[in-house]
C-alpha cells in the first residue's frame, strides 16, 4: 500500500482545518507545505471573524550578559497565550531593550526608546512575521520628555506610511516618510504644551491628540493646519448643568468598522462622534445604546471598539469595557516564564520593576509569508 504525505490531503479538507484555527496556529499550519499555505489563503477568508484585539505582554531586559526576551501574546477569545520571545534574533534584541509600544495598527507595533543625548529611536515590528523595519534617529533640541506617537498605515503599505511624533514640551509635529527615511519638522502653535498627552490618533487625513483634561488638538495633514478644541463649553451647554468638574477620563476610540468616538467621562460617560464630512463632532445621545453589543478596551495604547460580536465570545465580551486591570486577569498569562537557560521569571516581580510592560495589538488583515 502507498504510502501519502499530509500534504497530499485535498484542498478543500485542509481549508475546512484552516478555518477553525486561531489565528497564530494558523500562522504555522501555513509554513508546513505550499498546499497548505494555500489552503490558509483560501479557508482564513470563509472564516466568521471576530475582531478582538489580542492582549500582549512584553519585557526585553539584560541579565548576566544575556538579553531575555519576553513576549506573550493572548487570544482573549480562544483564551489561548502564545510564548514567542525567542523568535527574535538574539542579534536584535538590543534594539528592543527599553522600548515601549507606542502605537498598534493590524498587526504592527510602533516602539520608541531613548538613545544616546537627546535623540529617539522608532522602529517597527510584527510579532505576527517577525519583521523589523528602523527608522532613522530622530534629534530634539531639548531633552526627551513625554510624547505620544502614531502611523497613519501599516508599513509595508504599498501607498506609504508615515510616522507622527507629538512631545509635551514642544511646539511641533515631528513626522517621518518611510519612503525616503527623513525626519521633518512642523511648527504649530501649541498652546497646550506641557500638559499630559493621553493619546495620538491618524483618522482619515488629520491628527488627533487628545490632551489632559478636555482639551483635543487637531493637525489636517494635507492643508498643514493646526487647532484646538476645548471639550468644557460643548459639553456644559450640552448637558445644561450648573456644577462642573473636569473630566477625570477621556479616550479617542477608534472603531473597527471605520468610526471615531470621543468618550469623556464627567459623572458618567460622554461619547461624541467625529463627522467626517463636516470635520466636527456630534454628540451622541446615548452611550450605553451604540455600544450595548459592542467591546470597548481603552489604552495601552490602542482605544478600541470592536463590531458586534458573534457566537461565544458574544455572551462573554458584548457590551462590556474593559481597561488594563481587567485585561491582565481575562488573559489568563501564565505567572512565570521560562526560557531556553531554565530560568524563571516572576512576571509580578517584573512588574513592579517597570520591566514588564502590556499592550493591544490587532490582528493583521493578511497574512504574510517570508518568501
Amino acid at each position: 500500500m502507498t504510502k501519502r504525505s499530509w500534504s497530499d490531503l485535498r484542498i478543500e479538507l485542509l481549508c475546512l482545518v484552516a478555518q477553525r484555527l486561531s489565528f497564530f496556529d494558523l500562522v504555522r499550519f501555513g509554513v508546513v507545505c505550499k498546499n497548505w499555505r494555500q489552503a490558509v489563503l483560501d479557508g482564513v477568508l470563509g472564516r466568521p471573524v471576530n475582531d478582538m484585539p489580542w492582549w500582549m505582554n512584553y519585557a526585553w531586559f539584560e541579565h548576566e550578559g544575556k538579553i531575555i526576551s519576553i513576549l506573550e501574546l493572548s487570544d482573549l477569545v480562544a483564551k489561548q497565550t502564545y510564548s514567542v520571545g525567542q523568535i527574535i534574533r538574539e542579534e536584535a534584541r538590543e534594539l528592543f531593550v527599553g522600548a515601549k509600544v507606542c502605537a498598534s495598527k493590524k498587526g504592527w507595533l510602533l516602539l520608541s526608546k531613548k538613545s544616546t543625548g537627546h535623540s529617539c529611536i522608532f522602529f517597527f515590528y510584527s510579532p505576527f512575521c517577525n519583521k523589523i523595519i528602523e527608522l532613522p534617529p530622530l534629534e530634539l533640541k531639548c531633552g526627551i520628555y513625554e510624547h505620544a506617537a502614531t502611523f497613519t498605515k501599516v508599513p509595508t503599505s504599498p501607498d506609504g506610511c508615515h510616522v507622527y511624533v507629538v512631545f509635551g514640551c514642544d511646539d511641533s509635529i515631528k513626522s517621518c516618510n518611510l519612503r525616503n527615511r527623513t525626519w521633518s519638522t512642523i511648527s504649530i502653535r501649541n498652546n497646550l504644551c506641557h500638559r499630559r498627552i493621553y493619546d495620538l490618533v491618524y483618522f482619515d487625513g488629520i491628527l488627533l491628540c487628545n490632551f489632559r483634561s478636555s482639551y483635543l488638538g487637531a493637525f489636517t495633514t494635507e492643508l498643514q493646519v493646526w487647532g484646538t478644541m476645548d471639550l468644557f463649553p460643548f459639553l456644559k451647554t450640552s448637558l445644561q448643568r450648573q456644577a462642573w468638574d473636569s473630566p477625570s477620563k477621556s479616550y479617542l476610540v477608534e472603531e473597527s468598522d471605520g468610526k471615531l468616538y470621543w468618550l469623556v467621562c464627567v459623572y458618567w460617560w460622554h461619547a461624541l462622534q467625529f463627522d467626517r464630512s463636516n470635520n466636527k463632532w456630534v454628540r451622541v445621545k446615548s452611550y450605553g445604546e451604540v455600544f450595548k453589543k459592542r467591546t470597548v478596551f481603552y489604552g495601552c495604547p490602542l482605544s478600541i471598539s470592536t463590531c458586534p460580536l458573534v457566537g461565544e465570545a458574544s455572551d462573554e465580551f458584548a457590551g462590556k469595557t474593559f481597561y488594563k486591570t481587567e485585561i491582565d486577569i481575562l488573559s489568563e498569562r501564565c505567572i512565570k516564564f521560562q526560557n531556553k537557560s531554565q530560568v524563571k521569571w516572576d512576571f509580578e516581580l517584573l512588574f513592579k520593576e517597570n520591566l514588564l510592560r502590556a499592550a493591544m495589538i490587532q490582528l493583521p488583515d493578511s497574512i504574510e509569508y517570508n518568501k
